[in-house]
């Protein structure tokens, strides 16, 4: 995976934990070292209900799995705020706009 990049050139970083690679996520930025994968799809193009919680120490990168949203989505506008990740819209299995909001609580705070 290849999340740092300075001056055009992308450092390989090596994953720790069970990370779900996911189609049509959503990421989210939490500070310098932390971010959040949110929803997205799988290979069958289920979605997911999956927050997961990525954080890069040196190079590698550690996953943690975080609450999951209520409603499966992808494609969803994500944004972090006091402490709580709130999910809005996106696509259900169908590939219906969902027109619902989803909040919870952030899964972990920067080391």
């Amino acid at each position: 995976m290849s999340l740092n990049v300075k001056e055009g050139t992308c450092t390989k970083l090596d994953i720790s934990g069970e990370f779900d690679w996911k189609y049509e996520a959503s990421y989210l930025r939490i500070s310098e070292k932390e971010c959040l994968c949110i929803g997205g799809r799988d290979e069958s193009k289920k979605p997911s209900a999956k927050i997961q919680l990525l954080v890069r120490k040196d190079n590698k990168i550690t996953v943690t799995q975080c609450n999951e949203m209520n409603e499966p989505r992808y494609n969803a506008a994500v944004c972090y705020y006091h402490d709580h990740i709130y999910i809005s819209g996106g696509k259900d299995e169908s590939g219906k706009n969902l027109k619902s909001v989803e909040y919870v609580l952030f899964c972990g705070k920067d080391k």
